[in-house]
């Protein structure tokens, strides 16, 4: 069973309808749409047989994505945004690869609070932090089923976001968008052999960039 969305996720949801919603704020509220390309990196690579230095490999890989971001004041910004991301995947042996797994893809959903400490300028960088779920699909490869072990199940998981980036204005309506954003997310997974439970260290670097167009 998937695990739900955490108290923080909500909390983080909450305030950003309550910035929305609050009549002070409600002439200052900027929206910025934004669609950007996205390089992907993950940390590590996870070790399922330590005796045989098996694991499971991820290598880097790209995709994209679409945010909306809400400022109700200068400082204090609200982001929901979500990516495509695909990577290849291979059982490996002492770091050579055993077989090929075919590609992992993820939809990471992401909301952030960020707190930009220069104010909203023509030049505006950024940190925040806030939550995940990422939804992912199953690896499945020829490789996979000439080794016996068949479809690998990814289970969605939820998890936390780092993030920092800038934004720099062209004009009141365009921007050139830039970010980074590490998830620590780890994802259960099983293949259709039947071996046991395996928890993914997934937990990437997503680096972004692309453009804004505010209203």
């Amino acid at each position: 069973m998937k695990k739900p969305f955490s108290a923080a996720f909500v909390l983080l949801a909450l305030l950003a309808l309550l910035a929305l919603l609050a009549p002070p704020a409600a002439a200052q509220v900027k929206t910025e749409i934004g669609a950007v390309g996205t390089w992907i990196h993950s940390t590590s690579t996870t070790v399922t047989d330590p005796a045989f230095d098996i694991g499971v490999k991820l290598e880097n890989g790209g995709g994209g994505g679409l945010l909306v971001d809400v400022r109700p004041w200068k400082i204090v910004s609200f982001e929901i945004s979500g990516f495509f991301t695909r990577q290849s995947a291979a059982i490996t042996a002492s770091g050579s690869t055993l077989v090929a797994a075919g590609r992992l893809d993820a939809t990471p959903v992401v909301l952030v609070a960020k707190f930009h400490f220069l104010g909203d300028g023509a030049f505006d960088p950024w940190v925040g932090g806030g939550e995940t779920y990422v939804f992912f699909q199953n690896l499945h490869d020829a490789g996979l089923d000439a080794a016996g072990i068949g479809v690998v199940t990814v289970k969605g998981k939820a998890g936390l976001v780092a993030a920092a980036g800038f934004r720099v204005g062209f004009s009141p309506h365009v921007s050139f968008l830039a970010d980074g954003r590490y998830l620590a997310v780890r994802p259960d997974s099983e293949a259709a052999s039947g071996s046991a439970t395996t928890e993914l260290k997934w937990n990437p670097i997503l680096v972004s960039a692309g453009f804004g167009f505010r209203f």
